[in-house]
């Protein structure tokens, strides 16, 4: 996706960088640190995120309801919060992704051989909820073709 372009989430227009943020903790939720060291191993070649972008985005992301955070006590260290996502954080992203997938493709083509990489599981679960909508829609046709054929044969 071009830098610059937002999407729309309910009335907010939430940037690109939003959607990458919740694509890191769809992969793998954790802390403001552990994502953005995550980001710099997996995906800065192609989209250099700083720490303090990341650590920007969860406040905003968590206060849509896109994620959820978890206070965390450490013994040694400071206290930390890890997020994850929401049910309408997938949705939003999974829905961001299908309506610029064109865009994604070249993205997933050349990162989904990756282990660290979160658009393999992505694509997954996106299929996986195609999949189950189309299974639905053709459970719902065929009960209509049984009762329009139903229909006919009480006609003759």
């Amino acid at each position: 996706m071009p830098r610059g372009i937002s999407r729309r989430v309910g009335s907010r227009q939430l940037p690109v960088t939003s959607y990458v943020v919740l694509g890191l903790i769809g992969h793998k939720p954790g802390g403001g640190y552990s994502l953005a060291t995550f980001a710099a191993r997996s995906i800065s070649h192609m989209w250099p995120i700083t720490r303090s972008q990341v650590y920007a985005e969860l406040p905003r992301l968590e206060s849509l309801g896109l994620i959820a955070g978890t206070n965390v006590m450490q013994e040694k260290l400071p206290d930390k919060c890890t997020y994850e996502l929401t049910d309408a954080g997938t949705d939003a992203l999974l829905r961001c992704a299908r309506e610029r997938q064109h865009h994604f493709q070249e993205l997933v083509d050349r990162l989904a051989d990756r282990p660290d990489s979160f658009f393999p599981r992505l694509t997954a679960l996106h299929a996986v909820r195609r999949a189950e909508a189309e299974e639905a829609w053709a459970t719902e046709a065929r009960g209509l073709l049984a009762a329009r054929q139903s229909a006919a044969v009480k006609e003759i």
